[in-house]
């Protein structure tokens, strides 16, 4: 009740020092919780308060950061959707870039590209890059969109429009167009009205979901100030502090009941009395609602504590009908029941199958017990077509013996045969080589001769084709029917010409006489620059200085040429020589080989023979032992009859 008595550093009835006013700490439903304390309070009273408001300050700002956390969360999330959104929108505006430059790709194709105007380049990709750098919520990079998109629209309208004006005019009835008109009127209206229902609903919605974000900031502000232990406690103090309030109000009115009013209750810290007892009620009224309230939880906490304490008894005393009459109980009950039944079922299936396979063990015995005799009868019956198989066996083995004799002579001749053949074929080889080295000297003295006689047609046929392809009489004659057959057609030709056009025909004929004639002229002219020379004079002194260098120059070539050729002639006499080097070489060879071949078949006749007395003892061993009893064969019969019995 200090407090009450206590004077403002303004007023002018206060003489002693300025007290420092305390910071009034709101409770959690935001009414100020004053604390009472004396003027000169102790430190043990002072550091737990000082404690309280410092943990009170450290929850509210954990309380403060979980809720930018959970906010930083949903933003994140929200971020993450509308970056999806926009690579989807991203991706259908190029989709729709790619089909519309397709589309007027086929137009262009099919209508002629000089009846459509050049169509300028569309600019949807400025379009995303608006999109991406500048804000939704900004002015003027929309109006740059909204402007781009008109240009691109009027530039389609002017390419349809273009595309629409090539086709025929078509003119469609009145009351038609009119119907259309019509329904396309009403069905804009109808559209018009649910868009505007659609956008209402949109903003109604978006209003509800901001108040729901709203309340749920608050619900989880509510709940982390719930699990706060210094709001709770501070809330317990504040409690008690409310009822030393209403206790102190109650006996300060009872004092005002029976003495009236003090002398300084007419004015107290700057307050008239009736606020203060306005105040006070106040306080009285709250005091005793936080009553009712800690009343109604006390008793629900009781309540709650009687139920538990219910619980716990029931839980303690587990008392059989309680077990009993558990459904967990009940149906693990039924299951035992199920499974007892099913046991004991398995438990006769199991009776009678040990039954079963008693029987089956002694008939199995049985059939066994017969088996063996058969099979012991067979074995016996089988024993004696053995020896009788064995003798046939050593038998055939002497024939195989034979037969292998003859195949190893057989393969010795076929090895040498076999021999002869490669070194034949190899000898083929050489002479194919001697054959070709010959065949290029024909032909080589072939052209020599050739250019002996001087037929050049001669000289450049053998040195275009190969010698053994066809000759120089079938290649003229060839060339002879080619030029017949084209004579033929030219002479039919200018015969069909006489009939019709006898002009023609004449003049035609006249050509190829001046055509041949301007030939033979041509080849003496080459023929004549080829001894004198293109710029040749018709001066005799020229002519004769020209033939004299001509002389010089064909005595020179002369001399060449029979050094030359005496240099060819040494090169085939040493190349002659080589040849029959290599002929005797080549019969020298072929003796070594006919030798080597005959002491081949010496040698793998001597092998066989060989082989063959090797091959004898073994065989000698084996009539010796398959004359006993054949003890193997059976002892390997008796080997199968155990595995069959086992």
């Amino acid at each position: 009740m200090d407090t009450l008595h206590r004077k403002r550093p303004s007023s002018p009835t206060g003489s002693g020092p300025s007290q420092v006013k305390k910071r009034a700490i709101t409770s959690s439903n935001g009414s100020p919780a004053s604390i009472v304390a004396a003027d000169t309070p102790i430190e043990s009273e002072r550091e737990p308060q000082a404690n309280n408001l410092e943990l009170f300050r450290k929850e509210a700002i954990f309380r403060r950061m979980r809720q930018h956390a959970r906010e930083r969360d949903r933003a994140e999330s929200r971020i993450a959707e509308l970056e999806h959104r926009k690579l989807i929108l991203e991706a259908a505006m190029g989709a729709v870039e790619n089909c519309w430059n397709q589309i007027l790709d086929q137009l262009q194709t099919i209508v002629k590209t000089n009846s459509l105007p050049i169509p300028g380049p569309f600019n949807i990709k400025d379009l995303l890059s608006l999109v991406e750098i500048y804000p939704s919520d900004s002015n003027t990079p929309s109006e740059q969109f909204r402007n781009a998109l008109l240009t691109d629209g009027q530039k389609t309208l002017d390419v349809i429009a273009s595309f629409v004006a090539m086709t025929p005019p078509a003119t469609p009835e009145y009351e038609e167009l009119r119907a259309r008109c019509q329904n396309a009127t009403a069905e804009a209206t109808s559209l018009r009205t649910e868009l505007h229902l659609v956008y209402a609903s949109f903003i109604e919605a978006r209003s509800e979901l901001e108040q729901y974000k709203e309340l749920l900031s608050a619900v989880e502000l509510r709940a982390d100030r719930a699990r706060s232990e210094s709001i709770i406690a501070l809330e317990m103090s504040t409690r008690n502090i409310d009822d030393e309030k209403s206790k102190a109000g109650e006996k300060i009115s009872s004092k005002k009941e029976e003495g009236g009013e003090s002398p300084l209750a007419t004015q107290v810290n700057g307050k008239h009395t009736a606020d203060i007892a306005m105040d006070e009620r106040m306080w009285k009224s709250q005091a005793e609602k936080r009553e009712r309230e800690i009343t109604q939880i006390v008793s629900e906490k009781l309540a709650l504590r009687k139920r538990l304490d219910e619980l716990q008894a029931q839980f303690s005393s587990r008392s059989e009908d309680l077990v009993r009459d558990h459904p967990a109980y009940v149906s693990l009950v039924a299951q035992m029941s199920l499974l007892r039944e099913r046991t004991q079922r398995i438990e006769e299936d199991r009776d009678a199958m040990q039954s079963e396979v008693k029987r089956a063990y002694l008939e199995a015995n049985q059939r066994v017990e017969e088996i063996t005799a058969v099979m012991e009868a067979q074995t016996s019956e089988h024993e004696e077509a053995i020896k009788k198989k064995n003798k046939e066996i050593v038998r055939t083995k002497d024939q195989r013996e034979s037969a292998l004799k003859d195949l190893a002579v057989h393969k010795a001749s076929d090895a040498s045969k076999s021999k002869g053949w490669d070194s034949i074929t190899a000898r083929a080889h050489s002479l194919e080589d001697r054959v070709a080295s010959l065949l290029l000297e024909v032909k080589r003295l072939k052209a020599q001769l050739a250019a002996k006689a001087g037929s050049e047609d001669l000289l450049s046929f053998l040195l275009e084709t190969s010698g053994e392809s066809l000759t120089f009489v079938q290649d003229l004659q060839n060339k002879v029917g080619v030029s017949r057959a084209k004579i033929s057609a030219l002479e039919a030709t200018i015969a069909s010409l006489d009939q019709s056009h006898p002009d023609v025909a004449r003049h035609l004929r006249t050509e190829a006489q001046a055509r041949e004639e301007c030939d033979h002229l041509r080849k003496r002219v080459e023929r004549y620059e080829s001894i004198f020379g293109t710029n040749v004079s018709a001066d005799s002194d020229e002519l004769a200085r020209l033939l004299r260098q001509k002389d010089d120059e064909l005595q020179s070539l002369r001399l060449l040429q029979k050094q030359e050729q005496a240099s060819s002639n040494d090169l085939f006499d040493e190349l002659q020589r080589m040849s029959t080097a290599w002929e005797i070489l080549d019969k020298q060879s072929k003796a070594k080989v006919d030798e080597t071949a005959t002491w081949e078949t010496k040698y793998n006749r001597v092998s066989v023979e060989r082989k063959l007395n090797r091959s004898t003892f073994p065989l000698c061993g084996r009539r010796r032992l398959s004359r006993p009893s054949a003890k193997l064969p059976c002892g390997i019969l008796r080997n199968k009859v155990s595995l069959l019995q086992s």
